[in-house]
């Protein structure tokens, strides 16, 4: 098996070149490259990957450790423990060869010019039944979108999927979204705000909604299935100019990332089983947390409803032609 692991502070110099997002000078994305029709590759060879400190990652872990990667030629250096603002643009500069990632801040950053192509899926939320995350809300009166106006509501980051789904939710439901007070917590502290009454409602993954709901709560909403069924959640993505250089290499990337997403799918208890380990998790808490549905392809129509909401509330200016940032 060919796989390192880092925790966090490897890419910590990362950081300084967050403010690419925001100014847009990383480059122009351009690519002419189809990894499709690049030959096999047949060397083993070293790869960057960065992903976040949370459960879906389990997957990605899974594949390595069952030596999917090391079938196709790659020994991957992975990455956790920073955040997604640092990973983003260490991708656009060339300091990390791939990364899994939220939709949303990569399209954001194409539509400023940071060089980032989306080359494959990795997890999504379910279009129905109980789903990976939601509202909830210990006032027994927030039973509905609509009673989230005027209320203090929690996402883990501010202009991000959450509260973007969240403010549709409200709307649809014929509440206005404008006059929500939107606060940013971290996900482990939510719940005990909820309890000192510090927040009104806040927007739980699991297992913190669970455990929300079981102390006393309610759901509020699944704010995802409210608005995009089956929204993506996480994608792998990489940047034009290393696509350019190593069309094999993302490739094999893009291949073993499929292999991966069916592993966990077929044996999610096999991905389960990595969390204690990797996150610390109870073994009990894991065996019964409800993963990311891993599906096998991307769904861009929901990655177009999601840039679409994004310039409806002021997210960004216009929507970008998905077709330029999206390689499989």
């Amino acid at each position: 098996m060919k796989f390192s692991l880092k925790r966090a502070g490897s890419i910590a110099a990362l950081a300084t070149v967050t403010a690419l997002v925001a100014t847009g000078c990383a480059g122009s994305g351009e690519t002419t490259t189809d990894p499709s029709a690049a030959e096999e590759l047949t060397e083993m060879t070293k790869i960057s990957v960065a992903a976040l400190p949370i459960a879906p990652t389990a997957a990605l872990i899974l594949g390595i450790e069952e030596g999917i990667f090391e079938k196709h030629n790659l020994e991957v250096d992975l990455t956790t423990g920073q955040g997604g603002a640092a990973i983003l643009p260490a991708v656009a500069q060339g300091q990390v060869n791939f990364a899994i990632g939220q939709p949303l801040p990569i399209i954001l950053a194409a539509s400023k010019g940071i060089d980032v192509k989306i080359i494959g899926n990795y997890s999504a939320s379910y279009a129905e039944g109980d789903d990976i995350n939601g509202v909830a809300a210990l006032d027994a009166s927030i039973v509905s979108p609509k009673d989230l106006e005027g209320k203090r509501v929690a996402v883990n980051t501010l202009k991000a999927a959450g509260d973007l789904t969240i403010m549709e939710a409200i709307e649809q439901d014929g509440g206005d979204p404008s006059n929500v007070e939107w606060v940013e917590v971290p996900f482990p502290e939510m719940q005990a705000q909820l309890v000192a009454g510090e927040l009104d409602a806040a927007w739980l993954p699991e297992p913190f909604l669970s455990k929300t709901i079981r102390e006393g709560g309610q759901l509020v909403t699944y704010n995802n299935q409210d608005t995009i069924p089956g929204l993506t959640t996480l994608v792998g993505f990489t940047s034009s100019a290393y696509m350019d250089e190593n069309p094999a290499v993302v490739k094999a990337f893009q291949e073993a990332l499929a292999e991966t997403r069916a592993l966990a799918n077929e044996d999610v208890d096999a991905a389960r089983s990595v969390l204690p380990e990797f996150l610390g998790m109870p073994e009990e808490a894991a065996a019964n947390l409800l993963m990311e549905d891993f599906g096998p392809e991307l769904n861009v129509d929901s990655i177009q409803k999601l840039q679409e909401l994004m310039v409806k509330f002021e997210f960004m200016e216009e929507e970008i032609n998905l077709k330029e940032l999206i390689v499989e």
